[in-house]
């Protein structure tokens, strides 16, 4: 459960019209405990719990799921053992240090929009943004998302600038980016870019 000592009655009051007690008091009753597992009741109303999770959350420095380096590691080993197999002469540490940021890009862009179940049943799905991060710098991110409640599943922050069109530059915390769209897609110059695939076809045939 919520660790609601982490705020104080000054923040929550101003997030949520409600204190550190009476918050507790809501997420008690709002749940029970099956076994180990926490279930949420049915309500006619989420909108107050839900405040009071997203402002503890937001007080939360999350780190990534998924580890891009663990991942980029599973390739390059897939990767050798296919040259090896089919005895062919590629440099395989070259190729991945090349594209690793077009790998995990791509990779992102796959899991976007997957619905999955968590193991109480609860359903959820993933979505890509672009937001600051702490040192204020333009990162990708993949959430995932289940009942408004979202923390990150993997993040990127290199090269960014190949991969999406029109990025600005960076002056606000927190500030936030709109993707044109979320496929990864080789562009009329062969750079992978982020876009919309409805657009992209649309430009290559020159009617916008």
């Amino acid at each position: 459960m919520l660790n609601l000592d982490l705020s104080s009655n000054e923040y929550l009051k101003k997030q949520t019209g409600l204190t550190v007690f009476q918050s507790k008091e809501l997420i008690n009753r709002s749940y029970e405990k099956k076994g180990k597992i926490y279930h949420i009741k049915s309500q006619k109303n989420h909108n107050k719990l839900e405040k009071i999770i997203n402002s503890i959350l937001s007080l939360i420095n999350f780190t990534a799921s998924i580890n891009n380096k663990d991942i980029i590691d599973q390739f390059h080993s897939a990767l050798e053992e296919t040259i090896n197999i089919l005895n062919i002469n590629f440099n395989t540490d070259e190729i991945i240090k090349k594209n690793k940021n077009k790998i995990l890009i791509c990779l992102m862009c796959l899991l976007h929009s997957h619905n999955f179940i968590l193991f109480d049943n609860n359903k959820g799905n993933c979505r890509l943004e672009i937001n600051t991060n702490k040192d204020n710098k333009w990162t990708l991110y993949l959430y995932a998302n289940v009942l408004n409640i979202s923390w990150p599943l993997m993040e990127i922050d290199e090269e960014l600038e190949s991969h999406i069109e029109n990025l600005p530059e960076v002056n606000i915390f927190g500030e936030r980016f709109k993707l044109n769209g979320f496929n990864a897609i080789r562009n009329s110059q062969g750079q992978l870019v982020i876009t919309n695939k409805n657009d992209q076809i649309l430009t290559k045939y020159g009617r916008i």
